[in-house]
């Protein structure tokens, strides 16, 4: 960070700069229960999970109504975590919050992950309301996306079943509003980067 000083001496002036290194904590690091601590990051993507209603954690006794608001954010290492909000304030953070910009945030809350369909595999995720800051970073490099190849075997130990997913095919179910995603010039052979799926059976 640049602070530019301006100070008055007679007829001369003098500028002082002061370059100060400000350190931000790696999203691989966060633990639950962590101590805030500033984070930068890009927001990746924001979504609202369908198909299932929250189901109380192990630590409240009460189910919450509240519908969550998530994000995706990653850092300058390619590391992501997801941040939860409440549906309830999507326009206040909209007001804040634009995808693909980058952010130095702080005063979150870092909780256990989600159970439901989460989009990353993390001991952690954030927790964020009207007390979280988020102060716009130009930083360009900070990756766009994030990814997390999985090979066969890994496919394998993450779904439910007992069927095993080695050499057949696998086929993809996409939600109405998602069909147009993939066009009609993708061929076979072509290669695609699929995330945030959840591993079934297929009618069996």
């Amino acid at each position: 960070m640049i602070i530019n000083l301006q100070q008055t001496d007679g007829t001369h002036k003098t500028f002082i700069y002061i370059h100060t290194t400000m350190s931000s904590k790696r999203l691989s690091d966060m633990k639950e229960h962590d101590k805030p601590e500033p984070i930068e990051i890009r927001v990746v993507k924001t979504w609202i999970p369908v198909g299932k209603k929250q189901e109380p954690s192990a630590k409240s006794q009460t189910k919450s109504q509240s519908q969550e608001l998530c994000y995706l954010f990653v850092d300058k290492h390619g590391d992501a975590i997801e941040a939860i909000a409440d549906q309830k304030e999507q326009a206040y953070f909209d007001s804040i919050i634009k995808v693909q910009s980058c952010y130095r945030v702080n005063n979150y809350i870092v909780v256990e992950p989600r159970k439901y369909m989460p989009t990353i595999q993390h001991n952690a995720s954030l927790r964020i309301g009207k007390r979280a800051r988020f102060v716009p970073l130009s930083d360009t490099n900070i990756p766009t996306q994030y990814f997390n190849f999985a090979n066969y075997e890994e496919i394998k130990n993450r779904s439910e079943s007992t069927k095993l997913l080695t050499e057949n095919p696998i086929q993809i179910t996409l939600w109405p509003e998602k069909r147009d995603l993939i066009g009609n010039e993708t061929i076979p052979g072509d290669i695609l980067a699929i995330a945030s799926t959840l591993v079934t059976d297929f009618q069996g």
